[in-house]
């Protein structure tokens, strides 16, 4: 009987030809001094080697009869191969070849750290830059590294460099073993379009390898191997060995067929197959569970390995059953059943793949000869091995093939004989990689024992329908996801018609009932799914390696983690995922919820969970902007991205340990970074106030004034006078609260600036002037019979006024009245200018005189003779002001309207000026000082400095230094933490002085807002001060 093999393939490479030209072309020219003899062939996939002289073997310490191992780091007594076997490569002329004793030597790479601290070796040592240079080829690729911050806190151990321009990612680590601290390096680079993984060599067994050609290479002493990842990185099986044309194979289905049609047009019931399934595990799925262990002796690690293998395969078997168990036709079904499995627990227990031809190096067998020493193995073993239909070899060690055809290696998954079910020869090899590919693995080979083909391959199912015997794992859609899980049609027909076959050779094993070993325990182990059993990280683990962990998280992420498992890959640094890499059934996906078959469904047995962010976050690094940050440095930094629903799903436990509850519309603060530097004013803005919710909520100033949330909303209200309240109390809600009266109708004080007694007078001044006017009173007089004399108040009118009315004239009127009412127009009497002792001698004269103009008519002279004066009466003695003051009213202004009014009324204001007092030269700014300033705690609100400038100054020499008294009747029973604020400290001085919690600090008046409490000191601890203190 001819066998046909098929292989179960994950990526094809590239000529190994080229790689032994490639590889130890740099070898002949660095390591064997430019020297070579000959070349000679691999007598198993005819590679091309380099011969070194007999020379350099004397350098590096080796006879002629030794080679030297880079590994072992001595020389070995050890042919490649004989001259008879390497002639049946037939690919050089047979003068050509010669025996070798190998003395290559591993290229060593060049490393340079920018800062010399090597000795300390800890990751916070390691340099910002680290220069390598790798040989490629016959080149040297120089990687340029910089270090990056790192991801996230799971790569406590690890620092990132990166070199953008080769695309390089290279992960390095300070390892200790037994107090010896050594540098790892892990990662990849790009070179001329194609990718290259520098990994380790020392013990690598678990993480599986993208590609089909390596090289060595020494880094710090360590061994390393540099690997060119495979580009046909999605493909499935290829010919072991030749197999039938497709004539032959059609003519024989044909005949197949023509059987099978008979046999149901005969009425045959339907039967039911079992297949009894045999499994061995070899040692490196042993070590890596062994390793894994957390038990303390030898003892208790080897039975805590046997025990999760036995877990692990028992579901991969019922995975299995489940795929053939989907086959229910009308004539036949399937079930599997686990008859045995074969456990090496050492490296002589599994020749199969660590025989020196066999196993490649520490990661890697080679597939055909392992299959074929399986095959051995099975056959010398047969009588102590349990009764089995198909046997499955099981490993974790990277799976390499050469094909001699095409002259090229490549990785492959799987490799089994076609139509061998029933014989010793039903067995295949599997490559270990998660419980769902290595499911699908299996189910595929197993596949090509009971006679099926690929889809695609002569029938007339499509390889892109992603059935288990697709030639390749590929792209699902909704219409073919459930696929991966069942048969297509024609490879339930490949098994009708290779069942046929052994009905007719009387030699289907499939119709005894399957036998099952230990079927309590396995009873026992399905009881529990694997993923309630192992954590998203550890199967992750199960993976990549010890350090792989669940990267996706970020809540909505979650619910596709049953689709897709997102894994970070130590190796390449970075999260991956795969076709066939899904979470394991069991799998929590949301509350009481879990994976089943790729589907997220509800079963009541499912555990407890959020409705989402089940996971935590996304726990490697994304982009952001021009870079890439990490959860941790998002919230800690960017806080405001949690308003996004995109990152808030990302990094949905920081985003929530950060919210702020109390505050709804501003749970994580401002919007951006720009917030402090905004005025109070800018908060009335609703953009601006949203934007910026946390900022204006700490400028909120809880004012006695409504719509004064954040203050004054205008920033020229400090020049204003009080009487400007009457109009703008609106914009200077704060300021105007510092002229608040209690006077009915005259809140703000005088409604116009410039008020004297003179004013109240006048009824309609009277009410302008209210605050001037509110002690005076009109008198009104009842003439009688009864003679009332007056008391004289002066010399010169020693009656005093004969008229009641005198109490209300104006100076004008006392040309004509000064004596009937002399002592109330002596209170007008200039006598600095004769003829106009009592100013203007019309009333009308401040309104109508406006310049000189007015005043060159002589009537208007006369009559507005103060108004005119500023216009016709020069004044030498001021240089600045030769022609006097230039309007009507300059002889009634005050001094404090000097400040805006000193060029008009440049006579009138010279009397009020001193050069003494800086920017107070003609003393208080503000008619109100007097009355509003009662001592220095008045005098330490800005504002009130300024404009009471004098009376400040007068009023501080009267009290004792340090005086402190509020200038607000609202300061008594205010919040304390409104003190914070400086206008507020300084209007309500004793107030914040009694509030003070500490001499010095920064939290003088303890919490600044009322709402504080412990639940915000995670982002509001500055703020919180007194409740945070503890």
């Amino acid at each position: 009987m001819t066998w046909t093999l098929l292989c179960f393939l994950l990526v094809s490479g590239w000529s190994s030809h080229a790689l032994v030209i490639n590889n130890y072309e740099y070898y002949a020219k660095n390591v064997c001094s430019g020297q070579r003899s000959g070349r000679v062939a691999h007598p198993s996939n005819c590679s091309l080697y380099y011969k070194c002289t007999n020379e350099r073997a004397t350098l590096i310490s080796c006879s002629n009869d030794y080679w030297f191992n880079s590994k072992l780091k001595k020389c070995v007594d050890q042919e490649l191969f004989s001259e008879e076997e390497a002639t049946k490569c037939g690919k050089l002329p047979k003068n050509s070849f010669v025996k070798i004793r190998r003395c290559i030597i591993d290229p060593i790479v060049d490393v340079q750290w920018k800062h010399d601290n090597f000795e300390e070796k800890s990751v916070s040592a390691l340099p910002k830059e680290i220069l390598m240079q790798i040989p490629v080829g016959s080149q040297m690729k120089t990687l340029k590294l910089m270090k990056k911050a790192n991801a996230t806190k799971n790569l406590k151990t690890w620092s990132v460099y990166s070199d953008l321009n080769s695309e390089s990612s290279v992960s390095v680590a300070i390892q200790d073993t037994n107090g010896i601290k050594n540098v790892v390096y892990d990662g990849s680079f790009v070179d001329n379009q194609k990718k290259y993984y520098i990994r380790s060599d020392e013990g690598r067994r678990s993480s599986p390898l993208e590609a089909s050609k390596t090289r060595p290479l020494i880094i710090n002493g360590s061994s390393y191997l540099l690997v060119e990842e495979n580009k046909l990185a999605s493909q499935y099986d290829t010919l072991r060995a030749a197999q039938s044309t497709s004539a032959n194979v059609t003519s024989l289905m044909t005949n197949l067929e023509k059987l099978v049609n008979a046999q149901l047009q005969s009425g045959a019931t339907k039967r039911k197959f079992g297949l009894e399934l045999f499994i061995v595990l070899d040692y490196s799925i042993f070590y890596k569970w062994y390793s894994q262990s957390k038990e303390t002796n030898d003892l208790a690690r080897t039975a805590d390995a046997i025990y999760n293998i036995r877990y692990f395969y028992t579901h991969v078997v019922n995975g299995i059953n489940d795929r053939y168990a989907s086959i229910q036709e009308d004539d036949m079904s399937f079930y599997v059943k686990l008859v045995g499995y074969y456990i090496a627990q050492t490296p002589s227990d599994s020749q199969f793949t660590e025989k020196p031809n066999i196993k490649l190096s520490s990661y890697a067998t080679e597939a055909y000869n392992a299959l074929d020493e399986f095959e051995k193995w099975i056959a010398n073993n047969a009588m102590n091995l349990p009764r089995f239909d198909s046997a499955a070899l099981f490993t974790d060690y990277t799976m390499l093939a050469y094909n001699s055809f095409h002259n090229d290696t490549y990785q492959i998954t799987g490799l089994a004989n076609i139509g061998a079910t029933c014989t010793l020869k039903g067995v295949s090899i599997n490559k270990n990689f998660g419980q769902y590919a290595t499911i699908e693995t299996a189910s595929h080979e197993i596949g090509h024992n009971l006679g099926a083909w690929h889809d695609g391959s002569d029938n007339t199912c499509g390889a892109s329908d992603q059935f288990i015997m697709s030639p390749a794992p590929g792209s699902l859609t909704n219409q073919t996801f459930n696929n991966p899980f069942t048969f297509s049609q024609c490879s339930i027909n490949y098994f009708r018609n290779y069942i046929a076959k052994l009905d007719q050779g009387n030699n289907n094993c499939l119709l005894n009932e399957a036998f099952d070993v230990e079927p309590t325990d396995q009873a026992g182990f399905l009881q529990q799914y694997p993923g309630q059993k192992y954590s998203v990280d550890k199967q992750c683990q199960l993976l990549y390696g010890q350090n792989a962990f669940y990267c996706a998280g970020g809540g909505e992420r979650d619910a596709s983690i049953c689709r897709e498992l997102k894994c970070y890959d130590p190796s390449q640094g970075k999260c991956v995922s795969r076709v066939e890499q899904r979470a394991l059934d069991g799998t929590t996906c949301s509350n009481k919820f879990w994976c089943i078959r790729g589907v997220c469904v509800a079963d009541n047995r499912a555990s407890a969970a959020p409705a989402s962010c089940i996971y935590g976050d996304y726990k490697d690094v994304f982009n952001y902007q021009s870079g890439s940050i990490s959860c941790s440095y998002m919230t800690s930094n960017l806080p405001w991205m949690c308003y996004d629903n995109y990152y808030s799903a990302l990094c949905c436990t920081s985003c929530a340990k950060i919210r702020n509850k109390k505050f709804p519309g501003c749970e994580y603060g401002d919007r951006d970074n720009t917030c402090a530097s905004i005025s109070s004013r800018q908060c009335y803005d609703s953009n601006k106030q949203s934007q910026c919710c946390a900022t204006c909520l700490k400028r909120e100033l809880n004012l006695p004034v409504p719509n004064c949330r954040y203050g004054d909303k205008v920033d020229w209200c400090s020049t204003m006078s009080s009487n400007g309240c009457y109009t703008s109390s609106d914009y200077c809600c704060q300021y105007c609260l510092t002229f608040k009266t209690e006077i009915q109708n005259c809140e703000f004080g005088d409604k116009i600036a410039g008020c004297s007694l003179d004013h109240c007078k006048d009824a309609s001044l009277r009410q302008q002037c209210c605050k001037t006017c509110q002690s005076f009173t009109v008198t009104t007089t009842t003439i009688t019979t009864t003679t009332t004399t007056q008391k004289p108040s002066s010399g010169t009118c020693p009656l005093g006024d004969r008229a009641s009315w005198c109490s209300t004239i104006t100076s004008d009127a006392c040309y004509g009245s000064k004596e009937t009412c002399c002592l109330k127009c002596s209170s007008f009497y200039n006598p600095s200018y004769p003829g106009c002792e009592y100013g203007d001698k019309a009333s009308w004269c401040r309104l109508y005189v406006k310049g000189a103009d007015e005043c060159k008519i002589s009537e208007v002279a006369n009559l507005c003779c103060a108004s005119c004066r500023a216009y016709i009466t020069p004044n030498s003695e001021i240089p600045s002001c030769p022609n006097g003051d230039q309007a009507f009213y300059c002889s009634t202004i005050k001094p404090s309207e000097c400040y805006s009014s000193k060029s008009t009324c440049c006579t009138t204001c010279a009397k009020y000026y001193d050069s003494t007092n800086q920017n107070c030269e003609y003393g208080d700014k503000a008619d109100w000082c007097s009355s509003y300033v009662q001592g220095p705690a008045e005098c330490q609100r800005t504002e009130v400095a300024s404009l009471c400038c004098k009376t400040c100054k007068d009023k501080k020499k009267i009290f004792e230094v340090g005086t402190c008294v509020d200038s607000a009747d609202w300061c008594k029973g205010m919040f304390a933490g409104f003190c914070y604020d400086p206008s507020v400290a300084s209007t309500c001085c004793a107030a914040c002085a009694s509030y003070s919690k500490e001499s010095k600090g920064e939290c003088l008046y303890g919490d600044m807002y009322s709402w504080c409490s412990k639940e915000f000191c995670s982002m509001n601890a500055a703020e919180c001060c007194q409740s945070c203190k503890n």
